[in-house]
């Protein structure tokens, strides 16, 4: 195939293959030449061939440029004067071209058989332009498809990669959504927690008044005996400088012995009715009763403060036991007048955790086991060592739970109290702050018999920062 023939092939496959196909497409120069050296070899001296204008299409350089359409009779296959024989070639019915074939005079041959011969040739070409018909069409289809599909493809690619940069850029919009929404999640929590603190603070108020006013009350009551046994001591102090005065210029003078003795007699009866020895005794049980007041009291407002504390930022290592014995000592007010707190403490390591928050996790354990007791109970509050793992459990002996809601029980605002008097909040604070520490919680309950609510918590907790 020469280059045009390629510029051709290249051309056609760029056009739709349902369209009217070129006498050029159809019959090309190659087939031609084939068939001229065909003819050649069976006689015949003259050969071209002419498209339906009377343009000379083969050979393409020759003399004979011009067919005259009038010497073209109808559409059949006849002899001109010259003796050339004219055939026309049909595709679809229609005349495509001419085909001219001479003979040389030496050919002895009748002119029907000559016409009959070029008949057959022109049959046998109709059907090469039908085969080559045949084969534009169905290449033509090929390369349309193969065009089409790779158009589609490009278009899907394109769609993809556009639908891809959207569902990035939602993707990103989705995780900075998320990551506002968990802040905000975050946010609540600790409000919630901290309200829940705060309603547990108010509820504790009133009690932890009365134990306050309690060692307040001695502390002032001490401090006025302090200050009334001031008096009597300063009464002896200038008691005994007035007797120093008397007495010094006795010792000068010496022989006003009895005037120094009864000053000294003096001396001891005022002194002696001032009782100064019992005075003496008792300043220091004043004073450590006074001191074990006020260190009561900052024992109390120093818990009273650590628990309201709005939060922590960074977990540490904790005395799970000295957290127990803290919330017992801000809560005793709750607790003493209905309940006898028996202590079974098991050897265990420090955890690392949220100290504050197991504050409040023992906090709502404590007061829930303690609402349980209508008059008089008992409450146990223990842990164990599980190697890994350590164990608190807070175990009384009050009305128990109905076995229908105990799967309620951690559900937020889920309350069997009266209204105004529960916000159903405190249980599924304490779950949710024990997931939190990667712990599990369990309870166990007979109703008329008791409850017993077990925490279990990782010695190495790990938390996300």
């Amino acid at each position: 195939m020469d280059n045009s023939e390629e510029n051709q092939a290249q051309s056609h496959a760029e056009q739709p293959f349902d369209r009217e196909y070129s006498v050029h497409e159809l019959m090309p120069s190659s087939f031609f030449s084939s068939l001229h050296r065909w003819l050649t070899d069976a006689g015949v001296n003259r050969f071209f061939v002419f498209d339906k204008n009377g343009v000379c299409i083969f050979p393409a350089v020759s003399d004979e440029k011009h067919c005259k359409m009038e010497d073209i009779d109808g559409s059949d296959t006849f002899m001109n004067d010259m003796g050339d024989v004219i055939v026309p070639l049909n595709h679809d019915f229609e005349i495509l071209a001419f085909m001219m074939v001479g003979f040389p005079e030496s050919m002895m041959m009748e002119s029907a058989s000559k016409i009959a011969w070029c008949r057959f040739a022109g049959k046998m070409v109709e059907q090469v332009i039908a085969c080559y018909y045949r084969t534009l069409m169905s290449s033509g289809l090929h390369s349309q498809v193969v065009t089409d599909s790779y158009q589609e493809i490009v278009m899907k690619t394109e769609l993809l990669e556009k639908s891809e940069k959207k569902y990035r850029h939602l993707a990103e919009s989705l995780e900075k959504e998320v990551l506002r929404k968990t802040k905000e999640v975050k946010e609540a929590q600790a409000y919630v927690m901290h309200q829940e603190k705060l309603a547990s603070i108010g509820h504790l108020a009133a009690g932890v008044a009365h134990e306050i006013n309690n060692p307040m009350g001695f502390i002032t009551s001490n401090l006025r005996t302090l200050k009334d046994y001031y008096s009597d001591i300063r009464k002896a102090s200038d008691l005994i400088a007035g007797w120093m005065e008397k007495v010094g210029p006795a010792f000068e003078a010496q022989g006003h012995n009895d005037s120094m003795a009864a000053s000294i007699v003096e001396l001891k009866d005022n002194v002696s009715e001032l009782d100064m020895d019992y005075i003496l005794d008792d300043f220091p049980h004043l004073l450590d009763e006074s001191l074990d007041g006020a260190e009561r009291i900052n024992r109390i407002v120093s818990d009273l403060k650590d628990f309201a504390h709005p939060g922590e930022e960074n977990p540490t290592d904790a005395d799970l036991v000295q957290c127990i014995e803290s919330t017992l000592n801000m809560i005793w007010n709750e607790l003493k007048y209905k309940t006898t707190v028996k202590r079974s403490y098991e050897p265990i390591p420090r955890i690392y955790c949220y100290a504050r928050q197991l504050n409040q996790v023992i906090m709502n354990l404590l007061m829930n086991s303690a609402q349980a007791i209508d008059k008089h109970g008992e409450i146990e509050i223990g842990t164990r060592d599980q190697g890994e793992w350590v164990e608190f459990f807070v175990k009384d002996n009050g009305h128990g739970i109905p076995e229908e809601i105990l799967p309620k029980i951690f559900d937020p605002f889920f309350t069997t109290k009266d209204v105004g008097k529960g916000t159903g909040l405190g249980l599924n604070l304490v779950y949710n702050i024990v997931k939190k520490h990667h712990g599990m919680i369990n309870v166990d309950s007979q109703w008329g018999v008791g409850t017993v609510f077990t925490v279990r918590l990782p010695v190495h907790g790990c938390f996300e920062h």
